[in-house]
């Protein structure tokens, strides 16, 4: 019997919900491709660059978009903000500059980085923006207020005339990269919420290990009011690579997290790959657990593609370690392997990350996924439909810090190329946290009464435990939130009575409406999940049924998996 139960390929656990939303959450379409701009009569949205052209912070968002004037087929660039119900414009290449109504802002030529839009979200929005003038590289910073508009930011003065970037953080700090001039090398500026201006970082500061601040890079920084990441070159040049730098005012040494030429990182699956070059993609909040950042690994090529990693680093003492690479196999999907990861949010020990994928027959597949230390599982399967279609693409934007949204993009158009990364993408989503039926958030105030109730904790698709398996799952089949008990609550496969093989799982027997649990087999011909019958029984177990499903042929080899849908109240 044991050759038998190896040929049967089991289980995935995949949550989505009904409707157009994925893994127990709504995704809410916020401007699709030939929308109208609102405040720009006459033009259309014409896509979305989703290279860091979108923030989201406590429910907002705040983005760039490509649009197409439709009465001179004139494109142009458009900065929008929308408040969780309507967009409002921001500004675009007409909009005049502040005091200078003959000047207007530029953002058609410069790079949408980390630098270009950031966004203070919650009762008193604020975004941040970076606009060139007739010198695309000489940028200038903008703070928008929903109620005032437009205003140059506060740190533009006569002594420092030559400001380039700025990210502005949840908390309301901004960290300014400016010089003097083009003959003056760059510092770090902090400016608080109060307007206070605090140098942070210059040329010759001193770096631990003894390097020293030679130039500091104004393209690529990270902040998050009061942690930055920052490309440094230093003296010697050795020790140039990512550095910390301790925004708080203690004094703290700028150290390194990453140095190109001493921090390589080997390949747990290839020893003949080593990955020597970085790019860090996000960095966690103050307020998580630990101030814990992502990076994209690069090392060369593998097996026809760019060798990637994603890296991890829980906090700014820790060096990375490798939690996915491609070529690995997609969770929910054995018979694909990873080729590009193109974007990844951190949270904590939580990673959320997007990627493309093929199989052995050059099929494409796109999804976004959620790396925990416990393992990695879907959030968005690119092989079911959005509101009725398969995606062709989608990738994460980011992800709200405050109660764990994504801003997710996607693409339709089946004659687009995946592997053309400046394509533009169709439709902007917001996905939100569903309220929980009373029932449900009973049982998880109960169950983790001692850990608060922080939506990050409690909320359905948490997994406060990190074992894996969100809450909603771990209320469906029987889990415990606060503790790792995936191996209890997980479809075995085992020997019925009839003496034919079956999957048997446990599911509470009186769950609320809003909540379904199905069993689905993967059928490679059509490349769908197909639900198929089961069958329940008495479980020992007060208010829980065993639910068992027998395959239709026991010498036939299957990918089946439990899927929890959650309707959104």
């Amino acid at each position: 019997m044991v050759p038998l139960l190896r040929r049967l390929s089991l289980l995935t656990l995949v949550l989505t919900t009904t409707g157009p939303a994925v893994f127990g959450q709504t995704l809410t379409p916020i401007m699709r491709t030939n929308d109208p701009i609102p405040g720009s009569p006459g033009v259309l949205c014409e896509g979305l660059n989703t290279f860091n052209a979108a923030v989201m912070d406590q429910g907002d968002v705040a983005f760039i978009l490509r649009c197409l004037e439709t009465t001179s087929g004139n494109p142009g660039t458009h900065v929008l903000f929308w408040d969780g119900a309507e967009l409002t414009k921001i500004a675009d290449n007409e909009t005049p500059l502040p005091g200078q109504s003959s000047r207007q802002m530029n953002f058609d030529d410069l790079d949408h980085g980390p630098t270009s839009i950031s966004l203070a979200g919650g009762a008193q929005p604020q975004v941040l923006i970076r606009s060139g003038h007739e010198l695309p590289e000489r940028s200038v910073l903008y703070q928008w207020h929903l109620d005032t508009g437009i205003d140059p930011f506060p740190s533009q003065s006569a002594q420092y005339d030559w400001p380039a970037s700025g990210v502005l953080a949840s908390n309301r700090h901004t960290l300014v990269w400016m010089r003097r001039s083009l003959e003056v090398q760059p510092e770090l500026h902090l400016i608080d919420s109060a307007g206070n201006t605090r140098r942070v970082l210059s040329e010759g500061n001193s770096l631990a290990g003894g390097a020293k601040v030679d130039f500091i890079k104004g393209g690529d920084y990270y902040f998050n009011g009061r942690r930055a990441l920052v490309v440094i070159d230093t003296e010697p040049y050795s020790d140039r690579g990512w550095w910390n730098i301790d925004t708080t005012g203690t004094g703290a040494t700028p150290t390194a997290l990453w140095q190109n030429e001493k921090s390589p990182i080997s390949s747990p699956t290839d020893r003949s790959i080593t990955y020597t070059t970085v790019d860090v993609l996000d960095i966690s909040p103050s307020h998580a657990a630990a101030q814990s950042t992502v990076a994209l690994g690069d090392g060369g090529f593998r097996e026809g593609w760019s060798a990637q990693a994603l890296l991890f680093s829980p906090d700014p003492n820790a060096p990375f370690q490798v939690i996915h690479e491609t070529t690995l196999p997609v969770p929910g999907h054995p018979e694909f392997t990873f080729i590009d990861f193109n974007a990844a949010e951190v949270l904590g020990n939580s990673v959320v990350f997007s990627g493309l994928s093929i199989d052995r027959n050059n099929n494409f597949l796109t999804g976004i996924y959620e790396w925990t230390e416990s393992g990695t599982r879907v959030i968005v399967d690119g092989s079911e439909p959005i509101e009725g279609v398969l995606p062709l693409l989608v990738r994460l934007l980011g992800r709200d810090d405050h109660d764990g949204g994504l801003l997710i993009a996607a693409q339709f158009n089946p004659n687009s190329d995946p592997l053309d990364f400046d394509s533009l993408f169709e439709v902007l989503y917001v996905r939100t946290a569903p309220t929980l039926t009373s029932e449900v958030a009973e049982w998880l105030r109960e169950e983790l009464a001692a850990l608060g109730d922080d939506p990050a904790i409690v909320g359905l698709d948490a997994d406060p435990d990190g074992d894996g398996v969100a809450n909603v799952l771990e209320y469906a089949l029987g889990g415990n939130p606060g503790q790792q008990d995936t191996a209890s609550i997980l479809p075995s496969v085992r020997v019925g009575t009839d003496g034919n093989v079956e999957i048997a799982y446990a599911r509470r027997a009186a769950l609320p409406e809003q909540i379904t649990v199905v069993t689905e087999v993967f059928d490679p011909n059509t490349r769908q999940w197909i639900p198929v019958t089961d069958r329940t029984i008495p479980s020992e177990r007060e208010g829980f049924e065993t639910v068992t499903v027998t395959p239709e042929s026991p010498q036939a080899e299957g990918l089946y998996r439990v899927r929890v849908n959650h309707t959104v109240e």
